[in-house]
């Protein structure tokens, strides 16, 4: 789905908005030309080498594996997170990012996602599923119009409800009242 991402980013940077796409990736010495096809890919859409940055080319410390604190870092500084997958059920980066108050633009053709979302409080796009085919629009102003959309969003601070949401409904008390308490006193 890493195209989907940077083809939005280069719609986000026609805004005028100031974009870095970090992509935290493993077995970057394995996977060269396929990284290099997407930093190309990447300049196709606009984006220069400081605008993308995949995690194995950074350092040897990140060549085969981005230790987590790192990815902590990089959530705590970011504000959009865009998960085109079309497999994974769901992620606790999906949490992670809804806790450090990202805009989370998820796969509309995944259903599963939502059971972690606030569907008016995410933006949600249909990048196609394994499961049935989806013909959506992939023009350049397919990707301007979600671009339109994540611009829109940021600047209403619309992260925040996502945020609420996952912190009221997944944490320790919730947890255990909504869920462990019933089971444990039955």
């Amino acid at each position: 789905g890493i195209n989907h991402v940077i083809k939005t980013f280069g719609q986000l940077k026609k805004l005028n908005n100031e974009v870095l796409l970090i992509v935290p990736n493993s077995n970057g010495r394995k996977r060269v030309a396929e990284i290099e096809n997407k930093i190309k890919l990447a300049q196709e859409n606009g984006l220069t080498e400081e605008d993308i940055v995949f995690t194995s080319f950074h350092s040897p410390e990140t060549a085969t594996e981005v230790p987590h604190k790192v990815v902590i870092d990089l959530m705590q500084i970011s504000n959009l997170f865009i998960f085109p997958t079309t497999a994974e059920v769901c992620s606790n980066v999906l949490l992670e990012a809804s806790m450090t108050k990202q805009l989370l633009v998820l796969n509309e053709d995944f259903p599963s996602l939502f059971d972690f979302a606030d569907e008016n409080a995410i933006l949600k796009w249909k990048f196609g599923s394994r499961i049935s085919i989806n013909y959506a629009d992939r023009s350049d102003e397919a990707y301007m119009s979600l671009a339109r959309q994540i611009d829109g969003q940021l600047k209403a601070n619309k992260p925040d409800r996502q945020f609420r949401r996952v912190y009221r409904m997944h944490n320790a008390d919730t947890i255990y009242k909504e869920m462990l308490k019933p089971i444990l006193y039955e």
